[in-house]
């Protein structure tokens, strides 16, 4: 049925020639009509929001809970290749070694067809098995011993001296300390269950108390590496950035990242916005081109600006699939239509898209915004405030994504004019990610001391991964005074 529309002057009109009980009772029904309609656009935004999952918003997927979505379309296309190693691919197969730790003889004694002994004859040849194995795992303990002499000149005892790491009665190796370390801080184990691991592997339990001071040792000797990080980021063509938030002994903080392809740098601030990230110091101090998701606190800075598309897919999936809006899923398909050109000219060596290729574009994006506005009129729908609501009208999703489309067209194909630019924020978000992880498997952090010791040892063994760089070898190495990272990015 079809809705009527009156305005003030009809409403007024029909009252006059109304019965006094006539006219109360249409007031009465206007007022109810009223409040249906809140309640409609109420029940309509809840039920947006229940729609909402991993696929067509920025949610993650542990949200998605045990029931997950049907992914009926991936963002990403079907690159027509088969499943398992293509073509060129080398295997990881367990290969023969030229020179086994140890060799073990298996000696012939007779011959199995006559019984004439064999053995005193000497070998023609020998077959090989080569058999992979863990050696036999505990702790090595090395005592050092310092001469002491007394003079027989003067009568002086004379004490040699230990080396400067031997300065203490009993104390753990950097070997011992780096291995805790890379358990706690790649694979973040909590300390209970790294005391476990010493103790079933080693038949050696550590005291939590020791795993502290493993972690802050490591954080001291990693000052250098990490300020190499955050200098050659700063140097840096392109870098992603992003935020997370994570809890400190039960309360909200935030963990803020910088990515490039080569570095990882994180940093935890009680605030979220341009306080934190003035106090990090990057942000400040950034002048290529910072590609983020768009938060209004990565506007107010002065580096060349990219949107991440990634997360303009998954609106666009939401505001076409669940609220109806054709534009949006047009735009879906006319940006994922822009990357795979991208990309194709890529593998041709081509350093970005051609002037006329790229105002095509822009025209035929600037054309689906006018559909988009159309569809909401042009106009914002805003909602009826009250005189004690403050902010910005409330206005519809897909209205949002059009005003901000439309404000920052130039972040949103800067990854066409530079093929430096990645299409999304995929690296830094799944640097960010890691912070997750750990709060998922560990638990949140007892301290903001130890919220500091993760960020800068996880900056390093992430940095250490992307450069190639073997991280427990890494860890062990700084606790003797050698930066793992060290210079600019290869």
């Amino acid at each position: 049925m079809a809705k009527l529309e009156f305005t003030e002057a009809d409403i007024a009109e029909i009252l006059d020639e109304c019965t006094p009980r006539a006219r109360l009772l249409i007031v009465y029904l206007l007022e109810r009509v009223r409040h249906v309609d809140k309640l409609e656009q109420r029940v309509a935004d809840l039920e947006a929001q229940l729609s909402k999952n991993s696929r067509n918003s920025s949610k993650p997927p542990s949200s998605d809970g045990f029931v997950k979505p049907l992914r009926t379309q991936s963002l990403r296309d079907k690159s027509g290749k088969k499943p398992g190693g293509q073509p060129g691919h080398e295997g990881h197969l367990l290969k023969l070694v030229e020179t086994p730790d140890q060799i073990l003889l298996h000696p012939l004694i007779k011959c199995i067809g006559c019984n004439c002994t064999l053995h005193t004859r000497k070998a023609d040849e020998w077959v090989k098995r080569q058999v992979f194995e863990l050696p036999v795992l505990s702790l090595e303990v090395t005592e050092h011993r310092a001469e002491v002499k007394v003079c027989p000149g003067c009568g002086l005892q004379n004490v040699a001296s230990f080396p400067p790491a031997v300065n203490k009665m009993t104390q753990y190796g950097p070997r011992a300390k780096g291995f805790a370390v890379y358990l706690m801080s790649q694979h973040y184990l909590p300390y209970e269950r790294t005391v476990q691991v010493f103790s079933d592997l080693f038949g050696h339990s550590l005291s939590e108390g020791s795993l502290e001071n493993f972690q802050q040792n490591m954080f001291d000797e990693l000052f250098h590496s990490e300020q190499i990080i955050k200098n050659d980021i700063l140097l840096s063509k392109v870098a992603g950035f992003d935020e997370t938030g994570c809890k400190v002994n039960k309360t909200l903080n935030w963990i803020h990242s910088a990515s490039t392809q080569t570095e990882t740098l994180y940093g935890i601030h009680p605030r979220r916005g341009n306080e934190a990230m003035n106090d990090i110091g990057i942000l400040p101090n950034y002048f290529g081109v910072g590609v983020h998701d768009g938060w209004a606190s990565y506007q107010e800075y002065g580096f060349s600006h990219s949107l991440c598309n990634a997360h303009h897919l998954r609106e666009l999936t939401h505001i076409g699939e669940q609220l109806g809006e054709g534009w949006a899923l047009k735009m879906k398909r006319y940006l994922k239509k822009i990357k795979a050109r991208v990309d194709d000219c890529r593998e041709k060596g081509r350093p970005r898209l051609s002037r006329k290729w790229i105002t095509s574009y822009q025209r035929g994006y600037r054309q689906i915004l006018r559909e988009g506005f159309s569809f909401h009129g042009d106009v914002a729908i805003r909602e009826k405030r009250g005189p004690k609501k403050r902010g910005r009208p409330k206005q519809p999703p897909g209205k949002n994504l059009l005003d901000r489309l439309k404000k920052h067209e130039r972040a949103v194909f800067a990854f066409a004019g530079d093929f430096d630019v990645p299409f999304d924020n995929n690296g830094a978000e799944r640097d960010i990610r890691m912070v997750k992880v750990k709060q998922k498997v560990s638990g949140c952090f007892r301290s903001f001391e130890g919220a500091q010791y993760f960020c800068r040892i996880r900056s390093v063994i992430s940095t250490m991964r992307k450069r190639g760089i073997n991280i427990l070898e890494g860890l062990q190495q700084a606790l003797t005074g050698i930066a793992p990272i060290s210079g600019h990015s290869p």
